[in-house]
């Protein structure tokens, strides 16, 4: 099952998320990155994740980042690492499998009039059914 992401907003209206890109490296300094294609499947590997955010509305509360899938995600907004759900990684061995959905709270301090970007690190070692 690919992982489905997207930023919860207040009542007013979500942060606009993407597209996204499939990279190389580690943590926010990620490289080498191209389009996404297909779909987003962390299944069976390790995957790195970066997309643009768009800016929230000055009245809006500072979204979390809403995660569902049968996954582990570790996120940096920013160039900040703001939390994971379970512990991703290139191995079985070493990842921690995460909870179904979670939250990750994106800090209204962390949060730029433009040019937000958001990554991800996905793993899914643990799942038996595609």
């Amino acid at each position: 099952m690919a992982g489905l992401l997207a930023l919860l907003a207040s009542a007013a209206q979500a942060a606009r998320i993407g597209p996204w890109e499939v990279c190389r490296g580690a943590g926010p300094a990620v490289s080498g990155c191209r389009p996404l294609q297909g779909v987003m499947d962390p299944q069976g590997r390790e995957l790195w994740l970066r997309a643009p955010v768009g800016p929230r509305g000055p009245e809006d509360a500072a979204p979390p980042l809403h995660l569902a899938g049968a996954m582990s995600t570790e996120a940096w907004f920013n160039g900040v690492r703001v939390g994971a759900n379970g512990q991703p990684g290139p191995t079985p061995g070493r990842e921690r499998p995460g909870r179904y959905q979670a939250d990750i709270p994106l800090p209204a301090a962390l949060w730029r009039p433009d040019g937000n970007a958001l990554v991800l690190r996905m793993s899914a070692l643990h799942v038996g059914l595609r």
